[in-house]
């Protein structure tokens, strides 16, 4: 097993212990980014590539995430996986599935918005637990499209929330 593999299964362990005994309809996830920025598509692209093949809920934040919280909050969901480009050292496509409270202080996404906005809402509105799984961008530049890293990550994001969470691959 090589040290990405490693890296692979260990946000993979943490997300199905997150996940675990939960109905996929009690599960909503929340994608963020804009397409139009490279690597910050991350999220966008993932919600594309379900495109209504998932049990859970799939909502797709944009780069204005916040817009969806309502609509999220109506499905009274026990858990939101957000999903979104982060910056945190990681060779570009690395995944990483943070704790609460590595959402607070801003400087977690590559958006101007802070995560923990989205965070505190939704407990306040459902009481709902929020996670983040977070891929590293290569790059964000306006008019660039995933790269092959990226690519990578949302393929084995896909792919592990249809096991997950139910649906036909």
């Amino acid at each position: 097993m090589t040290k990405g593999d490693n890296h692979k299964a260990d946000w993979r362990k943490a997300l199905e212990e997150k996940l675990r005994g939960l109905a996929p309809e009690r599960v909503a996830v929340l994608c963020v980014g804009n397409a139009g920025r490279g690597d910050d598509g991350f999220g966008p692209t993932v919600a594309r590539a379900l495109g209504g093949r998932l049990g859970a809920r799939v909502f797709d934040g944009g780069s204005v995430p916040e817009n969806e919280l309502p609509r999220v909050a109506r499905e009274e969901p026990h858990t939101v996986l957000i999903l979104d480009a982060v910056h945190f050292g990681a060779e570009p496509g690395a995944l990483r599935l943070f704790a609460t409270d590595d959402m607070r202080g801003g400087d977690v996404s590559t958006h101007s918005a802070d995560l923990s906005v989205l965070e505190k809402f939704l407990e306040a509105a459902c009481g709902a637990r929020v996670l983040l799984l977070g891929a590293q961008p290569a790059g964000c530049e306006l008019g660039e499209g995933l790269s092959e890293g990226m690519q990578g990550a949302v393929e084995s994001v896909v792919a592990a929330l249809l096991e997950l969470l139910g649906g036909a691959e």
